[in-house]
């Protein structure tokens, strides 16, 4: 009788596995979402938040939840432009090794730099020839508006410069998408919290923050913060979640 062979070939398919950006996020200490936006430290995440929570209270309408988490690229002096740079460099590689993952399990993230001296350098960089990443499409600038057309189409570099022209030549950082009433309200309370005079460019402006400005100024927003104060917050999420295909989003 002819013996049967117990071997077995090698299929090359194994257990069903996690996503490496999930391990690398769980063990950094992130909570993310199936879409996540990287900012430079909690600061910018509890404004972020802060907005979301509002719009909820006042709307009934989520915009962060399981689907699109605001995450944090280091805390205190560990975040920060080069942080974001970081992270989002790890991400990608893990990323590239999660592409045999079924779509409904590979994680994305969107890296946001402010729109600085540094993060304009970094973003400038990270967008050069040598990486694979495309300005305004794989890593995002801070902007006060965006054009109402999909990112990395003919018309979007034009349209961000246009809708922006007003603005052109001040910096942009989160707290600046704070409404001027918030922050003049403040600034009366709080003697001392600017390191300069603010820049104002119609209804845009820049505030350059003391370390411990910028911490009164996040404990009044949420303080006293009303719906019209985050209304440039509540924008950005709603354009996020436009750019990531999400419910409740909005371009504008």
């Amino acid at each position: 009788m002819e013996r049967r062979s117990t071997h077995t070939p090698f299929s090359g398919a194994g257990p069903v596995r996690e996503s490496r950006v999930a391990r690398y996020a769980k063990d950094i200490g992130w909570t993310i979402g199936r879409r996540n936006l990287l900012v430079e430290g909690t600061s910018d995440v509890a404004l972020l938040e802060l907005a979301a929570a509002c719009h909820a209270r006042e709307t009934n309408e989520q915009l962060l939840g399981e689907d699109l988490k605001v995450v944090a690229a280091g805390y205190g002096e560990m975040g920060g432009v080069g942080a974001v740079e970081r992270r989002f460099m790890t991400i990608h590689e893990l990323g590239q090794l999660d592409l045999e993952l079924p779509k409904k399990d590979r994680i994305r993230l969107l890296p946001l730099f402010d729109d600085d001296e540094a993060g304009r350098a970094t973003f400038r960089s990270i967008t050069q020839q040598r990486h694979p990443f495309k300005s305004y499409v794989d890593v995002f600038m801070l902007k006060r508006r965006y054009p109402p057309v999909r990112p990395g189409s003919p018309s979007f570099l034009d349209g961000l410069r246009e809708i922006n022209r007003e603005w052109e030549g001040i910096d942009c950082e989160v707290e600046d998408l704070l409404g001027q009433g918030l922050l003049d309200a403040f600034c009366d309370e709080h003697s001392g919290a600017l390191r300069r005079d603010p820049i104002i460019k119609g209804n845009g402006h820049h505030h350059e923050w003391t370390p411990d400005g910028k911490a009164r100024l996040h404990r009044f927003a949420r303080d006293h913060a009303m719906l019209s104060d985050l209304a440039d917050l509540v924008r950005l999420l709603k354009y996020v979640r436009w750019i990531f295909y999400l419910p409740n989003g909005h371009a504008e």
